[in-house]
């Protein structure tokens, strides 16, 4: 809790009150956001991307305020929701090299996606 989105708007704050004393302002319009739902489903990040769409508000800089490795990153998380329908071909048991098993292949498709999550999970943030 304490090192979530809290703390990153606490720090988000305190830097616009810091700028806005030294009569700082930077030359592009800054959003900061503050979502919910981050560890799930991202549905914070949805409704403000839905909201945005809908407002048809543009900024130049977005600050979400949430902890990564504890430093800044520039970047996104990103969400990608996929159906995938593998079909077998049923045969006989008595000539299974004439079919096809869909659960083989689908059990390959999902090692190879894992394979694919851990080199992406290897490169630097």
């Amino acid at each position: 809790g304490a090192c979530d989105t809290k703390a990153g708007m606490a720090v988000a704050i305190a830097l616009v009150r810091r700028m806005r004393a030294r009569g700082t302002w930077l030359k592009s319009n800054l959003l900061i956001a503050a979502t919910i739902g981050e560890e799930t489903s991202s549905h914070g990040a949805q409704a403000f991307a839905a909201h945005m769409r809908q407002t048809g508000r543009v900024v130049a800089q977005l600050m979400v305020c949430e902890p990564t490795l504890c430093a800044p990153i520039v970047g996104h998380k990103g969400l990608v929701q996929i159906e995938i329908a593998i079909a077998g071909k049923p045969v006989h048991s008595s000539d299974p090299a004439l079919g096809r098993n869909a659960a083989l292949a689908m059990a390959a498709l999902i090692i190879a996606l894992q394979r694919e999550h851990e080199a992406l999970q290897a490169q630097p943030a």
